[in-house]
């Protein structure tokens, strides 16, 4: 998912390694798709994770795999194309409509709004859209 290289990898402590830890300097975000960073608390353990999702598969299948963890926040990353600066949302909530095609298929409400966004974040009259998949702030809600 990441774009990176070795010269801009830093050195990471050994206890990190032997943690599976990994460590960037800096990464390369294709603005072709949206990008999504999410920090999920395990309910395991009070550890924080940070992930980075690309796809809006991979989204929907990191949503439905959390199984009662916390979605702590979810940012969303937008460019209009590979010249314009990033859009940033804060995500408060995660919809899915399994009918529709792919890149369709996610609407969000985003902090500070009562509506539903499209997959593309223009403005859509729907409060509910299918199926919650995470409150963020919450633990995740599955498909009922």
């Amino acid at each position: 998912m990441f774009v990176t290289f070795q010269g801009l990898e830093g050195r990471v402590p050994a206890q990190a390694l032997n943690s599976g830890f990994q460590y960037w300097g800096a990464t390369v975000l294709p603005k072709a798709v949206p990008w999504y960073l999410a920090n999920i608390r395990r309910r395991t353990t009070a550890r924080q994770e940070t992930v980075f999702v690309a796809c809006e598969s991979m989204l929907v299948e990191l949503l439905n795999d959390l199984e009662g963890d916390a979605v702590v926040s979810l940012m969303r990353f937008d460019a209009d194309d590979a010249s314009s600066d990033w859009k940033i949302a804060r995500v408060e909530e995660v919809w899915w409509d399994c009918m529709l095609a792919e890149g369709e298929r996610l609407f969000f409400k985003l902090s500070g709004e009562t509506t539903l966004r499209d997959a593309h974040l223009r403005a859509t009259a729907a409060s509910a859209k299918g199926w919650m998949l995470a409150k963020i702030g919450r633990a995740p809600l599955l498909a009922a």
